[in-house]
């Protein structure tokens, strides 16, 4: 959803007593089908975020894909149809239930049978990583850390931890995107480590070239979260991730350079050295 966030700011949200639902539901009505599924639009003065209804492609596939990374990853097979995408009544059910929790989660204004708006809550994380200097980012990776690690304290887990679904607004970070059902078909502990290695795979090009930036960030969110069962789901990880680090002096120079592949070898170096930290 980066793309959508102008770079400039507005306050989180408008008064309740100016909420123009009317508006809301027009714009709901009329956008065309053609369009993409998420899009940011303004009512006076105000931003707004609007998501539609979409029949998820391959969702029966994606659902056993999802399954046999889970027992391959962390040696657990959690019912495929569990695993399923939610819809955006589930995604609104999540935002309600976090924001009554106290997260910082945006606020549901208007939920049709086929779209759901919500408030703005800024930039994503990811788009301004991208206009800050080296110091700057890793002060800005700590803060995810830590806002991980005291989300994952208080019992919660995302299913879309990646940096492109956390925002900022006023200096707040914020988590969007609850469409995953990861949690309703994994044990707690197994769904936050998934939240995990979500989080750290994106954070990779932040980094600097840096990987041992990436394994302090590791390091300081074990520290912080003081969770057994999700270090014990890393440890799992790591396993499976130590078969890539074996590999990796016979893969080709080529190969080795590729993008998926570099953030794959990253991630599995930052797993087993901030396990081992």
């Amino acid at each position: 959803m980066s793309s959508l966030y102008p770079l400039h700011s507005y306050d989180c949200e408008p008064p309740c007593e100016h909420l123009p639902l009317r508006t809301l539901r027009e714009r709901a009505e009329q956008w065309p089908s053609s369009r993409v599924s998420v899009q940011a639009f303004d009512v006076d003065g105000w931003r707004y975020v609007m998501k539609r209804s979409r029949p998820p492609r391959w969702a029966g596939l994606r659902a056993w894909a999802g399954a046999l990374s889970c027992l391959a990853v962390f040696g657990v097979w959690p019912a495929p149809g569990r695993l399923r995408v939610g819809d955006i009544h589930h995604e609104a059910a999540r935002l309600r239930a976090l924001r009554e929790q106290g997260q910082a989660v945006p606020r549901v204004y208007l939920e049709t049978g086929n779209h759901l708006v919500f408030e703005y809550c800024g930039l994503t994380v990811e788009r301004i990583l991208e206009h800050m200097r080296p110091a700057a980012r890793l002060a800005l990776l700590s803060r995810v850390v830590d806002d991980l690690a005291d989300f994952h304290r208080a019992g919660h887990w995302h299913g879309g931890a990646q940096l492109r679904n956390l925002t900022m607004m006023h200096g707040r970070i914020y988590r969007i995107d609850f469409e995953e059902n990861v949690g309703a078909a994994l044990p707690l502990p197994i769904a936050q480590a998934y939240d995990v290695l979500l989080t750290f795979h994106s954070m990779v090009d932040h980094l600097g070239g840096d990987p041992a930036a990436g394994t302090r960030l590791l390091a300081r969110y074990l520290a912080r979260v003081q969770s057994p069962g999700v270090a014990g789901a890393l440890g799992a990880a790591d396993r499976w991730l130590g078969r890539l680090r074996r590999i990796e002096p016979w893969l080709g120079a080529r190969l080795r350079r590729g993008h998926d592949v570099r953030r794959a070898l990253a991630l599995a170096g930052i797993v087993h050295g901030g396990l081992a930290a």
